[in-house]
């Protein structure tokens, strides 16, 4: 099963509390927040870092201060084993976290998993031309006004920003390399000539804020669609009453308060 967990990281937070959770980081997420110049850049590190902590302690039933990770060469984080932990437990998780502007956004599955959150931006559509597939690029121009292939654009960037980091090699895969192919209904497949015969799915949407595209790459495809099924729900429970302060409980989807990672902490 995929969990996506979200938080609102664009806050004011006490500086407490931002030391408490800087405290609570391994040390080589605090290395990443050490090498940084920008005191807000740091505080949003600090505050991914510990939200993928919580995230990962609800999933695996483990106390925050027990959950330890390191990074692969290409920066893909990995649980670290312990004798406190029961290894086979650890071994059988893949996590991916990705955080832009005022969100974090973090996947947690028993199989390989990406994930990728953006925020619109203008003028990017040079981009595109440059980096993506050429199918790719002609479906982002085939959009009828400029508003329309700047969504479609990021929801190509988001999906193709989730595999690479679903296949853990980063921005060594060279973006087109691969094809993304919409397959309807939210989902689309990649087509990838350098992995044959290895499959991988996506599901693609905006956040509350309409401003944040969010993708979430998994080779399960049943998987990939409980994930938009779920979310498709929640939008349904949105039109029907205002629902801005309700959480969606322990499914695929659920988002998390900084107050609540932070009492979570102090156990």
């Amino acid at each position: 099963m995929i969990r996506i967990f979200y938080v609102y990281i664009g806050c004011d937070c006490e500086e407490e509390k931002i030391r408490g959770f800087y405290e609570m980081l391994p040390k080589e997420r605090q290395g990443l927040v050490d090498r940084l110049n920008n005191r807000e850049l740091a505080k949003k590190k600090i505050l991914a870092g510990i939200f993928m902590q919580y995230g990962l302690s609800r999933t695996l039933g483990i106390p925050m201060r027990e959950i330890e990770y390191t990074y692969g060469e290409q920066g893909k984080p990995y649980l670290k084993l312990s004798e406190r932990l029961d290894g086979q437990k650890l071994r059988a998780v893949d996590f991916n976290l990705s955080h832009s502007g005022r969100y974090a956004v973090l996947a947690v599955s028993d199989g390989a998993v990406g994930i990728d959150v953006e925020q619109v931006k203008k003028n990017r559509l040079s981009v595109a031309k440059r980096c993506f597939h050429e199918r790719e690029y002609e479906d982002i121009m085939r959009m009828p006004d400029e508003e329309s292939r700047e969504r479609r654009f990021l929801e190509y960037w988001t999906m193709k920003e989730a595999y690479v980091k679903y296949c853990g090699e980063g921005l060594k895969i060279p973006l087109n390399s691969f094809l993304i192919e919409r397959m309807g209904n939210g989902l689309s497949c990649v087509k990838d000539k350098t992995r044959e015969g290895q499959e991988a799915f996506f599901v693609t949407f905006q956040m509350e804020d309409p401003s944040y595209f969010l993708s979430v790459c998994s080779s399960n495809m049943s998987e990939v669609k409980g994930v938009w099924t779920e979310r498709n729900r929640e939008d349904e429970q949105m039109k029907e009453k205002d629902i801005s302060d309700t959480r969606i409980k322990e499914f695929e989807i659920n988002e998390i308060s900084l107050e609540e990672i932070w009492l979570q902490s102090l156990l």
